[in-house]
């Protein structure tokens, strides 16, 4: 049976079967799917992934967080700079 649905499909389409071109539940030539695959690592979805890390400290997971008494003074600061 899925043998006789792949000759189908190669007869209607003219192009060979690859499990590889099937991406989100559509086939696409093998142009089409290396171009979908690529935007897949574009800035935008990576951004959308997760929040990236642009600066030294952010990188480095063994530095501490910003405790309350500097989150106060920083408000303090922008609060004295704005007023």
């Amino acid at each position: 049976m899925q043998s006789e649905v792949i000759v189908l499909f190669e007869a209607l389409t003219g192009q060979a079967w690859d499990p590889s071109n099937n991406l989100y539940g559509l086939m696409y030539t093998r142009a089409g799917a290396a171009r979908i695959r690529a935007e897949e690592v574009r800035l935008d979805h990576r951004l959308l992934m997760g929040t990236p890390k642009w600066s030294e400290p952010e990188r480095d997971d063994t530095r501490m967080r910003a405790l309350p008494e500097h989150m106060e003074e920083a408000v303090k600061r922008v609060s004295r700079a704005v007023w």
